[in-house]
């Protein structure tokens, strides 16, 4: 059974004839061999082909369904109709026995997974099912499709500048390269870790990658990743301090994006890294221009995946450009995105419960009847059996909400504790029998710190805060590393972390926007910030906030 790998960089080939008798193709391999004749980048003849198998129910078998409903709800993912693409992957998650451990099924998780992350921007379980999508293929001892799944992973840890898919992306290249002959897997995977790498301490690493990738891109005509080959090249040019190249290949990514790609989230993340590296050079006004049109491609398109990053950016180039007006429209616009994601979540949450529910109680009644009880004996037990599951489903979330704000209260007064213990300078130094060079320059670096604030410095490196102690790079990192256990940017962070927590349990801190809290303690970016914040924390800025709070308020009514 030949499957077309589902990548967001690559493009999805298949081919199409008309005039079938839909309810003649009595297996999976029927449908394949129609849909393997569906034009190029055809979703409407796809659509056209995969409807009639799919609601068909008599004449074709599950697998056929499956395979048709699939391939129809990949479509509908591409072209942005989420209610659409729920509607069919309901039924294939419920119905995906007859598949598993196949390329059909691998192929069923990589939707869902796509689905996920483009409509709730839910990206834990999308790469949970990535990860799902990618066990099936290897059971099915599929290379092609793991090496897609492997490439769409990197692709969305990209596009939120999560450096956690260098794993994936190396292991992407590797598995490639075990392929003969296939050089647009090779090409595709080589971008990937160019992708990473650009996001890395070391971003002059990417380029032998890239340079691999544009050497195969232009061998073999493979104009649809363009436009990512010249975002990485305008991305290394920049941190080479080459600007006007930089500039140049930015324009051309933007061209290449729109014309080529037909895919809105990729326009979009050209056009959110044009920004920023705009903001980098100081033109405030044309990273304005980049952001509005990304916000306007959201609203025309329907994909919001990154929405919540423009809405923050104009926000912050506003400010910059003196706008308190306009930067404060943006960020209501942001508060007011997040909180209408988060009832997005609740509705589908509290819709999964009720879907388990209405599951749950079709089969006790399919027992009942299987066991031919009396009507009126099977009326009461079906009755008690709603009561209990709805007792259990209540009694669960009072008891979850419950643990929740346990959790919340127990991840505040533990952080309290760590800020305390940690405080002085004497209490961080735990080696006792360390160089004496070596400790005294760590107690310059700590005195450098706590009264002087450095970490509040945006651009503060290793190098730069040796230059300040008189001393080289790697006489304070060693030191670092000797007594705070971690590296340079850990150390800085805990620094940055507890300050924000001090301006966040402040009664100034309750009504400061977090972006400029973030700003306060030395982050450019609010993702960052959060991210940060979350790892040293346990908990979102926000949340923290909440909880802080709520124990101030029950402190105050028990005095």
């Amino acid at each position: 059974m030949k499957l077309l790998p589902v990548l967001l960089i690559l493009p999805f080939v298949c081919c199409c004839s008309s005039g079938h008798d839909y309810t003649s193709y009595r297996s999976a391999n029927d449908v394949l061999e129609l849909l393997n004749k569906v034009p190029v980048n055809n979703a409407d003849s796809m659509l056209k082909l995969t409807t009639p198998i799919f609601y068909a129910d008599e004449g074709t078998d599950s697998a056929a369904r499956l395979c048709a409903g699939i391939y129809g709800a990949q479509e509908f993912v591409l072209k942005e109709e989420m209610d659409s693409a729920r509607i069919y992957l309901d039924w294939l998650l419920q119905n995906s026995r007859p598949i598993e451990g196949t390329s059909m099924g691998g192929m069923l998780f990589t939707v869902a997974a796509i689905y996920e992350i483009k409509a709730n921007r839910d990206y834990p379980k999308g790469i949970s099912l990535f990860l799902k999508g990618y066990g099936e293929f290897e059971k099915a001892r599929d290379i092609v499709n793991q090496v897609s799944t492997l490439v769409n992973i990197v692709s969305f840890l990209y596009s939120n500048s999560d450096i956690e898919g260098m794993e994936y992306a190396y292991k992407a290249y590797s598995l490639a390269r075990s392929i003969p002959d296939d050089s647009w897997l090779k090409c595709a995977t080589a971008i990937s870790v160019a992708q990473m790498l650009s996001l890395s301490s070391d971003p002059a690493d990417a380029c032998p990658y890239i340079m691999e990738a544009d050497s195969l891109a232009e061998r073999y005509r493979y104009s649809q990743v363009g436009y990512m080959i010249r975002l990485l090249q305008a991305i290394y040019f920049s941190n080479t301090g080459q600007q006007d190249k930089a500039g140049e290949l930015f324009d051309e990514a933007v061209d290449l994006a729109g014309d080529k790609s037909k895919e809105p989230g990729s326009v979009q993340l050209v056009l959110i890294r044009y920004g920023e590296y705009c903001e980098q050079t100081g033109r405030l006004e044309k990273a304005m221009d980049l952001y509005g049109k990304g916000i306007e491609i959201s609203y025309k398109t329907g994909n919001k995946s990154l929405s919540e990053r423009f809405m923050l950016h104009l926000s912050d180039c506003s400010m910059r450009m003196g706008d308190k007006d306009v930067s404060m429209y943006w960020y209501r616009k942001y508060l007011d995105f997040n909180d209408s994601l988060s009832i997005m979540r609740m509705d589908r949450e509290t819709e999964e419960i009720m879907s388990e529910y209405r599951r749950m109680k079709h089969e006790y009644e399919d027992n009942l009847k299987d066991m031919k009880i009396l009507e009126a004996d099977r009326k009461i037990i079906i009755y008690s059996a709603c009561i209990v599951i709805l007792a259990v489903v209540s009694v669960s979330a009072i008891i979850i909400g419950g643990r929740r704000k346990r959790m919340y209260t127990t991840l505040v007064a533990q952080y309290r504790d760590y800020m305390k213990k940690t405080d002085s300078i004497e209490n961080s130094i735990r080696k006792t029998g360390a160089d004496t060079a070596e400790r005294d320059l760590w107690m310059k670096a700590e005195l450098l710190m706590q009264e002087s604030s450095l970490y509040r410095k945006k651009d503060l490196s290793l190098e730069s805060m040796a230059e300040v102690l008189g001393t080289n790079r790697t006489y304070i990192s060693r030191a670092i590393n000797m007594f705070s256990g971690g590296d340079f940017y850990s150390y800085v962070n805990k620094y940055r972390i507890r300050e924000a927590v001090r301006i966040i349990e402040s009664s100034e801190g309750q009504e400061m926007p977090l972006k400029y809290i973030a700003d306060k303690v030395g982050y450019n970016s609010l993702h960052v910030f959060h991210k940060v914040f979350v790892k040293e924390t346990g908990l979102p800025p926000g949340k923290y906030r909440e909880e802080a709070a709520r124990q101030k308020q029950n402190g105050k009514s028990g005095g």
